[in-house]
């Protein structure tokens, strides 16, 4: 394991001894989500030199960040077969990065407990009112109908087109009184004494 500080320049080495030396030597990246990406001399410096069966990659990364972190591979093949070395590089963060960050951590819990406490303490001394939001909201219950007398009269005349009602408690409904019963004359009974009427002869005497 290399530990780099932040800012700083990381130089990695990979040293390969075989006979016959492999034509080159591969860098894989794996970041810390296991993410890996191929790094040839168009994104990384990368500096290659054989001797007598001696091979030596020099990966350097200048101005490391906090991202670069992670596993560095170095990947070589022979006719033999294939060899590889995993180098892991720890990023060091910087002293006043360090102390920035837990001084912003700190005072955001010393003003979080801050609040806290003086809410507590204006609840206590009732400095705050308290909500009514969650007071039960009472619904005053329908009032009962008073009970319908069981004999009301209202009056009135023809002419003024009001007729009389009669309301009775029957099942607290409405009952309609019924029209008043017509004497019926002795005309409209369906018998005719117009014999008798317009007779001139006085009635026969009675028997003696």
């Amino acid at each position: 394991m290399i530990s780099v500080p932040v800012g700083g320049t990381a130089q990695l080495d990979c040293a390969v001894f075989a006979d016959p030396l492999p034509s080159n030597v591969e860098w894989i990246w794996r970041n810390k989500y296991g993410i890996e990406t191929e790094l040839d001399s168009a994104i990384a410096h990368i500096v290659t030199t054989r001797g007598n069966q001696k091979m030596m990659s020099t990966l350097t990364i200048p101005d490391v960040a906090v991202r670069d972190g992670g596993d560095y591979v170095c990947k070589t093949t022979n006719m033999f077969g294939s060899v590889m070395r995993n180098i892991h590089l720890e990023i060091e963060e910087s002293i006043p990065n360090l102390i920035i960050i837990t001084s912003i951590t700190a005072g955001a819990i010393l003003l979080v407990t801050v609040a806290v406490v003086l809410v507590i303490i204006a609840k206590r001394r009732g400095w705050i009112c308290k909500s009514h939001l969650d007071d039960t909201i009472e619904v005053p219950s329908s009032r009962p109908m008073p009970p319908v007398p069981k004999y009301v009269y209202k009056t009135g005349t023809i002419d003024s087109g009001v007729e009389d009602l009669e309301l009775q408690e029957m099942y607290g409904t409405l009952k309609p009184r019924p029209p008043p019963r017509m004497e019926k004359k002795w005309e409209s009974v369906g018998l005719s004494y117009s014999g008798l009427v317009n007779s001139t002869y006085p009635p026969p005497n009675p028997s003696v």
